[in-house]
């Protein structure tokens, strides 16, 4: 009898261990990982965390001056799904004053974003246009 009691609660255990909440998972992944969803389906929105997203930017600045392949966007900086996301205006503030790089001279992405069906927080868009004014000029 004792060995199937111990069993059990070994069993339990590592059902509690892998059960962990989902905040502390969400918060390991990386900026790619976070942002690497399908932004024109309700679900990849849904699945948007913008608290995990400035964690991992807290964690690895420099992840927001390299380019990634997204599922939407290929060969890309972060600041594209992340506003095509929904992201907030402290995510989009942080990513430009971290590399302002990424927007300088970019009429593209003010378009990318302004053209899909995309929830872009009217915030974080002004925060873009600030950075590249002579974007709004261009078609």
């Amino acid at each position: 009898m004792p060995c199937k009691k111990i069993r059990i609660n070994n069993i339990l255990k590592k059902i509690q261990y892998a059960k962990k909440p989902v905040e502390d998972t969400v918060e390991e992944l990386s900026l790619f990982e976070l942002l690497n969803l399908q932004t024109s389906l309700e679900e990849g929105k849904k699945q948007y965390n913008d608290e995990a997203v400035l964690s991992a930017m807290h964690n690895d600045p420099e992840a927001i001056t390299k380019k990634y392949d997204f599922q939407e966007f290929k060969q890309s900086y972060p600041i594209i799904p992340a506003l095509c996301l929904g992201a907030s205006y402290e995510v989009v503030d942080m990513m430009i004053n971290t590399f302002p790089e990424a927007v300088q001279g970019e009429g593209d992405i003010l378009h990318t974003v302004c053209s899909g069906d995309y929830d872009v927080n009217a915030e974080a868009l002004g925060r873009l246009i600030e950075c590249c004014p002579d974007a709004v000029q261009k078609q």
